[in-house]
């Protein structure tokens, strides 16, 4: 990789003497930085506070940081910008023969002394003697030995600032070799005194995290700290938005600012651009360099895209990096990287605009600044500009909005009505080509042409705005800014021409860009009649967004998203349109195309608490339509988060959003009800509050929906919702058991989090009181377990109340607490009144405590078995549960009868009543498997006419695989394969558990083979068999060789072929061939072969999927794996060996095996084999490539070199990538340069010129991906 972020000692020795001096004061505060230690015992040149005796840099201080190139608290450094010899250094220590006093105070602190010369380059010689001049000023002196002495020459300077990025940057900025548009930590916000310049700030500033409940009371104090926690760790993003204007480059300064919070940013670790400055090397680059030298650093981009900025977070990523990185922009758009954190800074106060009016402009007086603050509507940009245009004693204070505007636009220069009508055209769109003056069809023709306006008028009307900051620019783009008279003059401007003139001039100008921005400038004005009626007329059901809204192309979905905020009734009104009519059901499908984008919009619709309802009978549609459990861009999650208490999006009310909940809860479809149940889930949710939707709609002044103010608020509103959850829990109403689990769900984190422990104890009494509630009582062991011993003596008193209302206390109770799902092991939470006997040890061990619990809930089952109206009560939801507690239950129960045949019938006509979907059999495996020992003749008798039962019989393999195997039971497995009433994946059971360790290797095999003879039963055996050998292997027992003859030949049928149902994994497939493979060639080795040759001849998989186990192939069957992928159609099956994702099989074959296979036919060998596999690798234990030996060894022994080289050329380029190409490239670039002397002056020559072609060709590419990421990210929209 070129590296690009480099200094050197002649960087240094070009620097002058003041800037030199600074340059060390600046790398001792970055060390100290660095490692977390104040630097305010750090003094040097210019310093308020510099100390005099001689030396340039003194440190004082109580400790030192570690591993860096501070040696000791108290150190003392000579700058010197000449050359150092012995002379000099003796002079500079001891003028007029003396030591000079501040060193003796050096050598009684134990400290060090250095000298630093930008004038020398010392070889280690030279260095050698440097240090010994230092020693000779020292002879004499009492304790010498005690002070280190050092003496750095420009190199080591150099290497010094290659630790600290951001003095590259100063050191390069100082000598006049900037790189464009990136700067250490400065003065980024232009304040007129610099970095000096005080933060302001009051109470009212606010910096939200967008993902946090808590944030909304967050001061630009506690969120700045926020964000230098977040940014103090690597591989971390954050997203800072806000208005233009409002200070987000002022905040992102303040991060460094030692004086402001805790815990500032290492100044000397910030590498700060902006994109309207068209940095180079562009941030992409820049940032992959920066991780390839291992820095540690905080990247801040500023006006940077979404779509930069999330290329950047996937760099800063990387396992490799070392940076943290923070992105600054006006908007947020959706679709950020989970990992990013977005912070969002409010404007300002008009008290703390006015303060900063005041101080920097004293002149003005606190009336005019008042006036100012009030009109710039917090943002500190507008205001400055105004108050550089009030001159002294002038009075702004009675001028009205429009005046204050005019003075704003003209500033200190003459009004100007042609510069206005020019801002008006540019105002109509977002953004617009800055710089493309074609008459015809430029952007500025365009805008122009509604004003009268050349293309050239525009142009130098865009320059005149950009002198007076009221445009900014990014790569060719311009747009007016800040957004508050962006907007004020496209009012005027729409205001100015006629509706349809205006619309089908965008609709008809051939730019789908101009048209969009156009959509999202009247995305911004919804204050604006005519903007409104323009967006009314698109959104009707016959306009030109409305008729096409069931199939709107990406250019129509664009513009409704953005036109949506300036009528959202409208919006609305489009969409229940499009769900009534007669294809509404598609259009409100989670299938539907779009239907992620619409849903999105109607949550932010649904902020307005007037259209709460309308929205969500809108959302319900498209929720019931997703399965349950959907975890991608779930339309359910997006409905729930309408209903949290905290982030919710909307200020309906809890009654307004429970009216949704209830409609859902009494409907007849079971899907609407489980839909209410999770809104009732989200409604009760009491922690751990975050969201990763959109909040900003428009222009509209939007905070995060209804939030409550006081503890009284939180009550109320979880006294609604568990008020709900008590009605609904009644035993008759249809949703009684989905309601009663949803609150217990809730119960742990209500009775820590929200206070309401008094609603708590009332809904448990009312709830168990109406049919028990085992559920309820499952939290409440959750609690007891994890939370009592930090409850004081209230909350005790409290918890206990709550637990004994929810105490199981008959028979009934006490069995159901074992049927219904809990989060945890039941071990955690039940293992209560069964430790009365245990000692300490017993209660500690959990094995013990499994025993013991299992031992409680075997009695249970035992009490159920004596108590018929009891079993028969309970019996339909035995045999619904499928638990582990249920089989200890069954098992239980075994034990009370005699007549376990009688109990069995009943057991069996329960279940075939039962519908199908709620079947499971974990109490009936439960129940036999209690007569296995004691009874083995039921036992037996019950499995043999389980095999062709026609309820049981799907399920047999799975009864008689969760028993260890005996003669019998292999028996009847046998004969189960014959009546064939179970699916063949049911004998997968085989390979888990160690089920198939009781099967000895001659009855495995025979079973297999009758598994192997039945449609996808090689894929069964391939899973057993992958276990088996693994087992074998752990521990330590030799494969018998009929196994890996019978799994030769299962591999050998297995299909390689696309859509072949349930693949067995590639892992899986690599570790059995890895036992079996290893041999010499037979038949079922070269049909693996030929089998994958023809399912790939026609790409119908990709080879990624099969990476280990081709690899293992290559490994195992190297000449075998030659032949048949190198043959004629090589060129064909090259494909499936050079687009794996990692890493190609042929680069495991060893060289010398691939040597010896190309001698057998060389000629028409190596040309297949040099355009498939990989002619280079890493060298060992270096990053470092070669050319691999049979690269060599084929340029040995060819005559024509064409092609050859083209291939070795072709191969340093990487087909597919993560990161910059160039620099891919750039690592193996010099592997040409190998051959230079080579003895075969034909090869020396094909490799300069390939040397050469493939630097020209890696200069083209940088080059390319400089500007495609310019184009890409140098853009306002």
């Amino acid at each position: 990789m070129d590296n690009l972020i480099q200094i050197t000692g002649d960087d240094i020795a070009s620097l002058n003497d003041a800037d030199l001096r600074n340059l060390i004061g600046l790398l001792c505060e970055a060390e100290y930085s660095l490692a977390g230690l104040s630097t305010s015992g750090i003094t040097y040149g210019g310093h308020q506070d510099a100390s005099d005796g001689g030396l340039d840099v003194v440190i004082e201080s109580d400790v030192a940081p570690q591993n860096s190139y501070i040696s000791c608290p108290s150190v003392g450094i000579q700058v010197k910008k000449p050359k150092m010899p012995r002379a000099a250094i003796l002079k500079e220590m001891k003028p007029n023969g003396r030591l000079r006093d501040v060193i003796k105070s050096l050598i009684t602190k134990e400290g060090a002394y250095l000298i630093i010369s930008s004038g020398d380059s010392t070889t280690d010689s030279t260095l050698q003697s440097r240090k010994a001049a230092m020693l000779e000023a020292l002879k004499g002196e009492a304790d010498k030995d005690k002070l280190f002495i050092d003496f750095y020459d420009r190199s080591r300077v150099a290497s010094w600032v290659r630790n600290h990025p951001a003095l590259i940057l100063w050191v390069r900025n100082k000598i006049g070799k900037p790189f464009s548009g990136w700067q250490p930590y400065g003065n980024w916000a232009n304040s007129p005194n610099g970095v000096e310049d005080e933060y302001l700030f009051d109470d009212n500033l606010r910096l939200h995290d967008g993902t946090s409940s808590k944030s909304d009371n967050s001061s630009v104090i506690e969120g700045l700290n926020h964000l230098r926690e977040k940014l103090s760790h690597p591989h971390s993003s954050v997203r800072l938005t806000g208005l233009s204007g409002v200070g987000k480059t002022r905040l992102a300064q303040a991060l460094f600012d030692e004086r402001i919070g805790t815990h500032a940013l290492n100044q000397a670790n910030v590498l700060y651009t902006d994109i309207s400055d068209s940095p180079t090397p562009e941030p992409i680059q820049f940032t992959e360099q920066l991780i390839a030298r291992g820095d540690n650093a905080t990247l801040i981009v500023d006006n940077c895209s979404k779509e930069l900025h999330d290329k950047l977070t996937l760099i800063c990523k990387r396992p490799e990096s070392k940076l943290s990185l923070m992105t600054v922009e006006y908007d947020v758009r959706e679709h950020l990287p989970e990992e990013t954190y977005v912070f969002r800074l409010e404007p300002s106060s008009d008290e703390l605009i006015s303060n900063l009016i005041e101080q920097r402009y004293p002149h003005i007086g606190q009336v005019n600044a008042r006036s100012i603050a009030n009109f710039s509507g917090g943002n500190a940009r507008i205001a400055i500009a105004i108050a550089n245009t009030v001159g002294k004693s002038e009075n702004i204070s009675e001028l009205k909005q429009e005046a204050l505007f005019e003075r704003l636009f003209h500033q200190r220069n003459h009004p100007n009505e042609e510069l206005m009508t020019s801002a008006y055209a540019l105002s109509l769109v977002y953004s617009f080509d800055g710089e493309d003056i074609d008459p015809n069809k430029s952007e500025l023709s365009i805008l122009g042409s509604f004003f009268n306006k050349t293309a050239n008028e525009l142009y130098r009307a865009v320059t005149i705005l950009k002198e007076r900051d009221l445009v900014q620019s990014r790569s060719k783009w311009r747009a007016v800014l800040p957004h508050a008279i962006a907007n004020r003059l496209a009012i005027k401007a729409i205001s100015q021409i006629p509706k349809s003139p205006l619309t089908n001039k965008f609709l008809t100008c051939g730019s789908e860009r101009l048209l969009k921005s156009f959509s999202r400038r009247l995305g911004y004005l919804h204050d604006c009649e005519t903007a409104k009626n323009i967006v009314d007329e698109w959104l009707e059901p016959e306009g030109w967004i409305g008729k096409h809204v069931t199939n709107l192309n990406p250019l129509g979905l664009e513009i409704l998203k953005n036109i949506a905020p300036v009528s959202p009734q409208k919006t609305l009104a489009l969409f229940e349109h499009a769900a009534h009519s007669d294809n509404g059901y598609k259009f409100t499908s989670r299938e539907h195309k779009h239907s992620r984008d619409f849903t999105k919009l109607i949550r932010l619709i649904a902020y307005d608490r007037m259209l709460f309802q309308r929205c969500s009978e809108l959302l319900c549609k498209y929720a019931i339509t997703e399965k349950p459990g959907e975890n991608n861009n779930s339309i359910r999650d997006l409905f729930k988060s309408l209903f949290y208490i905290y982030l919710s999006g909307t200020h309906a009310i809890a009654e307004e959003r429970s009216n949704i909940i209830r409609s859902l809860l009494v409907s007849s479809n079971e899907n609407e009800q489980t839909l209410g149940v999770e809104l009732l889930s989200a409604a009760l949710e009491s922690g751990h509050f975050s969201s990763h939707y959109e909040f900003s709609f428009g222009a509209h002044s939007r905070d995060f929906g209804y939030q409550p103010k006081t503890n009284k608020d939180v009550f109320l509103w979880f006294e609604h919702y568990i008020n709900l959850c008590i009605e609904f829990s009644e035993p008759g109403m249809a949703i009684s058991t989905e309601v009663r689990k949803c609150l217990a769900s809730q119960l742990r984190s209500l009775w820590i989090n929200a206070g309401v422990n008094t609603l708590l104890i009332e809904a448990a009494k009312k709830i168990n009181a109406s049919a028990p509630w085992p559920q309820g009582w499952s939290a409440s062991q959750s609690i007891r377990r994890f939370d009592l011993k930090g409850f004081d003596e209230e909350k005790t008193s409290q918890f206990i109340e709550f637990e004994n209302a929810l105490r199981p206390k008959t028979l009934i109770e006490h069995a159901r607490i074992f049927l219904y799902p809990r989060r945890g092991n039941y071990v955690d939470f039940f293992d209560f009144d069964t430790n009365e006997d245990a000692s300490l040890d017993e209660v500690k061990s959990y094995d013990a405590s499994t025993k013991r619990v299992s031992k409680f809930i075997e009695n249970i089952g035992n009490q159920i078995g004596y108590d018929e109206t009891v079993f028969t009560e309970l019996l339909p939801e035995l045999l619904c549960s499928n638990l582990n507690t249920v089989g200890f239950l069954a098992e239980g129960l075994a034990q009370s009868t005699n007549s376990p045949d009688k109990v069995w019938q009943k057991l069996y006509k329960s279940y075939i009543e039962l519908p199908k979907d709620k079947r499971h059999i974990s109490f009936l495996i439960g129940f036999l498997g209690g007569y296995r020992l004691s009874s083995p003749t039921f036992f037996d008798e019950a499995l043999d006419q389980m095999v062709s039962d026609e309820e049981l019989g799907e399920w047999f393999p799975t009864f008689q695989i969760a028993f260890p195997l005996d003669e019998k039971g292999l028996t009847r497995l046998y004969l189960a394969l014959d009546v064939n009433k179970a699916d063949i994946f049911q004998y997968k059971q085989l390979a888990w558990g160690g089920a198939h360790e009781n099967i000895n290797d001659a009855n495995l095999l025979d079973l297999l083979e009758k598994v192997n003879s039945k449609e996808n039963g090689n894929i069964v055996c391939l899973e057993i068999l992958h276990m088996r050998i693994f087992s074998n292997k752990e521990e330590k027992r030799e494969h018998p060789k009929a196994l890996l003859s019978f799994a030769r030949k299962v591999l050998s049928q297995y299909s390689f072929v696309k859509n072949t149902h349930d693949h067995i994994g590639d892992y899986r497939l690599s570790e059995v061939a890895k036992a079996c493979l290893n041999d010499e060639p037979d038949n079922y080795i070269i049909a693996i072969f030929d089998n994958i040759v023809n399912a790939f001849k026609d790409y119908w998989r990709n080879s990624y999927e099969f990476e280990k186990f081709f690899s293992v192939l290559a490994k195992l069957q190297p000449e075998l794996f030659l032949n048949k992928f190198m043959n004629e159609d090589g060129i064909v099956t090259s494909y499936t060996l050079t687009s794996a994702r990692r890493q190609s099989p042929l680069a495991f074959l060893d060289d010398s095996v691939i040597t010896e296979w190309l001698k057998g036919d060389l000629e028409n060998r190596w040309p297949a084999l040099t355009q498939s596999a990989p002619l280079s690798k890493t060298k060992e234990n270096s990053e470092k490539h070669e050319w691999r030996p049979f690269v060599l060894w084929i340029i040995e022994n060819i005559n024509e070199y064409d092609k050859l080289f083209e291939d070795m050329w072709l191969s340093l380029w990487p087909t597919s990538w993560s990161g910059s190409r160039a620099d891919i490239v750039a690592k193996r670039a010099y592997l040409f340069d190998d051959l230079f002397n080579h003895s075969n002056s034909e090869v020396a020559n094909f490799a300069k010129k390939y040397a050469l072609q493939i630097q020209k060709e890696i200069a083209k590419e940088r080059e390319r991906e400089a500007r495609d990421n310019k184009r890409e990210h140098e853009t306002f929209e």
